[in-house]
């Protein structure tokens, strides 16, 4: 029960849930980039075996798999914050961060209308609330850009 309920604060309050961080491990992907996007990638000091960009990350050690990180090589680096991807990474990696003792952000965009937000949860969370309300926004006027040139059509095949 405890879990859950830090769950559902750091999900709702990620504010009241961390201060500035310094040391950022990425163990997804799109967590990556995002932070490469919001000009914290020099804070990123490991990263999962499957992230390949940006050029920035090649000589970060690398902290095992989304499904099987390692917990032994992220603890040495001392992370101020993990940050994990809710589609990809399963509850009990989750949990066994918490547990640990770690700060664990959840990056969980369910869709193309949810990524501006969950942009700004992690922006705020690392420190670039300015940086991520600024792509947000550049996200959802693309977002209406799209709607609007096909918004006649009933599907978009890309």
């Amino acid at each position: 029960m405890k879990s859950l309920i830090f769950f559902l604060i750091i999900l709702f309050f990620p504010t009241l849930s961390f201060s500035y961080v310094q040391r950022i491990i990425s163990l997804a992907p799109s967590v990556t980039e995002t932070i490469y996007y919001l000009n914290a990638i020099d804070r990123v000091v490991a990263v999962s075996n499957y992230c390949k960009w940006p050029e920035e990350i090649k000589d970060k050690p690398k902290a095992g798999g989304m499904l099987n990180p390692s917990y032994e090589k992220i603890l040495a680096l001392k992370p101020d914050l993990v940050i994990i991807s809710k589609d990809v990474t399963p509850k009990e990696v989750y949990q066994r961060l918490v547990n640990l003792g770690l700060k664990v952000h959840v990056y969980a965009p369910k869709s193309l209308k949810n990524m501006p937000k969950e942009v700004e949860r992690l922006g705020i969370a690392i420190g670039k609330e300015k940086e991520a309300k600024s792509i947000a926004y550049e996200f959802q006027k693309n977002i209406k850009k799209i709607k609007k040139i096909f918004k006649w059509q009933k599907a978009l095949f890309i």
